[in-house]
């Protein structure tokens, strides 16, 4: 932001959009509960919105390097995955031997490999056009949340005796995350 150049005023533009973020996060740390959860949501959309949207009333946009992007989003995935991962495991690890569910963990395993798979077999190749960028990047975030959500529910399917009957607020979880992603 303080570099001369046709970007000053965007970088200017996206400080003052994350200090605005940060100054919601602060409010929100002293408020309640239902109060601070409503702050974070506007917090995010002020951080997310701006840099997704890349409005030209900003200034001049930077200029997206794909090959960087594709990497980035690459590795977070592969973090997201990982800790995907992580999260089952932690939860068999608690869980007596008796009552976890070894469908249910090699099901995590398999799908988080699928996962990275599909990922890595599509996304180098397919490239990113400019006017495509905004939604590239929403959907980047909607598949890492559906990664998450579906460990979540697995690791709460892995902790239970395999003869017991999974409840349908569990299904769901899993069923959901994996159609939305």
């Amino acid at each position: 932001a303080r570099a001369p150049g046709p970007l000053r005023s965007y970088a200017v533009h996206r400080s003052a959009f994350a200090f605005v973020s940060m100054a919601i996060f602060l409010v929100a740390a002293v408020l309640p509960e239902t109060s601070r959860q409503i702050l974070w949501v506007l917090g995010l959309l002020v951080t997310i919105v701006p840099a997704v949207v890349q409005s030209e009333r900003l200034g001049g946009v930077a200029p997206i390097d794909e090959q960087h992007m594709v990497e980035r989003m690459g590795a977070f995935t592969i973090i997201v995955c990982g800790e995907a991962f992580l999260k089952v495991a932690i939860q068999v690890s608690s869980a007596p031997i008796a009552h976890i569910d070894f469908v249910a963990l090699a099901f995590q395993f398999v799908l988080t490999f699928a996962i990275w798979s599909t990922y890595f077999q599509d996304m180098p190749r397919a490239g990113i056009r400019r006017h495509r960028f905004p939604p590239w990047v929403a959907l980047h975030l909607l598949v890492q949340l559906c990664i998450a959500g579906t460990a979540i529910g697995v690791a709460q399917m892995v902790a239970v005796d395999p003869a017991t009957r999974l409840p349908a607020s569990t299904i769901l979880e899993v069923t959901a995350t994996l159609a939305v992603m």
